[in-house]
């Protein structure tokens, strides 16, 4: 089975956590989402995204409206805890681009902010998400994310997908 898993990362995380995946059995392929990958013949794609306003980032989601007919498995990383409200709004967004394809599943981790970010978030007190206790610890415990727990539930959640889509 041919698998390509095409990120998205500015911090490194989503790179880190695609780059997590290995198979003895499958043929893989990795590429960063940039430039557009022209050939996209896989038998499943795996897109890795980091969040943006609560949605894939824009570069994703322009590549998302040009997939039509796949098989399709999400991952990312986000400043919110993977099952939170929030993490499931991000994937109901992430399926209205993919309208077209089939959706095998989704993963999400907690992952570190970019620095500047981060300390802006520390120090913005005009911000519409103003800093509570519960934020702040939040944000403390995704700078130690992805870490290798997250992967090793990344690698069993692309496990999970490959066997339920190639069933022996």
């Amino acid at each position: 089975m041919k698998i390509l898993i095409l990120y998205s990362s500015v911090t490194g995380n989503t790179e880190y956590l695609a780059k997590s995946l290995k198979s003895s059995e499958h043929e893989l392929t990795f590429l960063p989402i940039y430039p557009f990958p022209k050939d996209l013949d896989y038998n499943i794609i795996f897109l890795g995204f980091w969040v943006y306003h609560g949605a894939p980032d824009p570069r994703m989601i322009s590549l998302m409206q040009q997939i039509k007919g796949k098989r399709i498995a999400l991952f990312g990383t986000l400043s919110a805890y993977p099952h939170s409200k929030h993490a499931q709004k991000v994937i109901a967004r992430a399926h209205k681009y993919l309208a077209d394809n089939t959706i095998l599943g989704s993963f999400l981790c907690l992952g570190r902010l970019e620095q500047k970010r981060y300390q802006r978030k520390f120090t913005n007190p005009g911000s519409k998400h103003p800093m509570d206790e519960e934020r702040k610890e939040r944000l403390l415990e995704g700078q130690k994310h992805p870490n290798q727990e997250d992967c090793k539930n990344f690698q069993a959640f692309f496990e999970k997908i490959i066997k339920e889509q190639n069933p022996k």
